[in-house]
């Protein structure tokens, strides 16, 4: 028996119908490769992206902001991710049932917010600026 897994493609928050050789990209659009597990009948996808928006790229340090994870599915419909760890700022915080999560920010420089979850492909990486108050990156 082989190796199970592949490179699953995504473009535009779908799961592609077509492979590396075949697809044709167009201006804006977004392409996604990561590793699956093709399991016998169906080989349908396992594993599925998430995505984190929200974040500001610049906050006073002390304040909080509200992120949001969504995973996709192969349709390329976006649904709230619930129990996402997001990294990154103070402290790991986890999503809620709306997918959202309050990230504080106490320490100056770039943080680099990221979600995580068992079984998902994590998010792109975001960086956020914390500069002190009255201050800009």
């Amino acid at each position: 028996m082989g190796d199970p897994r592949y490179w699953a493609i995504w473009i535009n928050d779908k799961y592609a119908e077509e492979g590396a050789c075949t697809l044709q990209m167009h201006e804006g659009d977004r392409l996604l490769f990561l590793v699956d597990k093709a399991t016998a009948p169906e080989y349908n996808p396992t594993v599925f992206p998430l995505e984190l928006s929200g974040a500001p790229t610049e906050i006073t340090q002390g304040e909080s902001a509200t992120v949001t994870v969504d995973k996709y599915s192969t349709a390329g419909v976006a649904s709230a991710a619930n129990g996402v760890s997001v990294k990154g700022g103070e402290t790991a915080v986890t999503t809620n049932a709306s997918g959202q999560a309050a990230v504080k920010f106490n320490t100056l420089g770039t943080a680099h917010l990221r979600g995580t979850k068992s079984g998902f492909a994590p998010t792109a990486s975001v960086a956020v600026c914390v500069h002190a108050s009255g201050g800009h990156c």
